[in-house]
């Protein structure tokens, strides 16, 4: 039987530092971990998602709000949701801050927690 890895063995840490990362679902109880550990290793992570779907909630336990740019809103909205993202990815917003300069944003779904980005766009 092989041995087991150590959470976050093999993840590449350095990697997520500075990235802008846009998740879906980050309101749910697998989008919270997602954004945590994405904050932990130093991503600058927007989340976009309907209310915390209970409560408590781990969003709202967590206070999840205070270290990620939460938007609140439901992706059906499709118009809103390529608006939030195109202006997450470009900086141009007060609301989002800060501008790419020429690094890529990565966007990840809450649904995949650790096995892979949906894309690097």
């Amino acid at each position: 039987m092989g041995k087991r890895q150590r959470p976050l063995e093999g993840v590449e840490m350095k990697f997520w530092k500075n990235r802008k990362v846009f998740i879906t679902g980050h309101t749910g109880f697998k989008g919270s971990w997602l954004s945590l550990w994405l904050n932990y290793l130093g991503a600058d992570v927007t989340g976009y998602a309907l209310e915390a779907p209970t409560n408590p909630s781990m969003f709202d336990v967590c206070d999840i709000g205070k270290d990620v740019n939460s938007i609140i809103a439901d992706i059906r909205d499709i118009n809103r949701l390529k608006t939030a993202f195109r202006k997450r990815k470009t900086g141009n917003s007060d609301t989002y801050g800060g501008t790419t300069a020429g690094k890529r944003i990565i966007q990840v779904s809450a649904g995949n927690l650790f096995n892979k980005c949906h894309g690097v766009l």
